[in-house]
């Protein structure tokens, strides 16, 4: 899926969603994100597992598929 780009007075904005203009809902995930972009980052930092009590990571993979679609 490619992401469209327009151009206005020689500046380029893309269209479309992306992990860091989709807004993250961070409600019982103990992730605090404000973007999907934002919550991957934050896993990636701590490591966090459903296991360990840390992040839910199964919410990040669901926004994540909501993006894609």
């Amino acid at each position: 899926m490619a992401i469209s780009i327009i151009q206005i007075d020689g500046t380029s904005y893309p269209l479309g969603a992306s992990a860091d203009n989709v807004a993250f809902n961070s409600t019982g995930t103990g992730i605090e994100a404000g973007t999907i972009q934002e919550a991957i980052e934050a896993i990636a930092a701590g490591g966090g597992s459903q296991d360990s009590g840390d992040a839910d990571t199964s919410a990040v993979i669901n926004a994540c598929d909501e993006i894609l679609i």
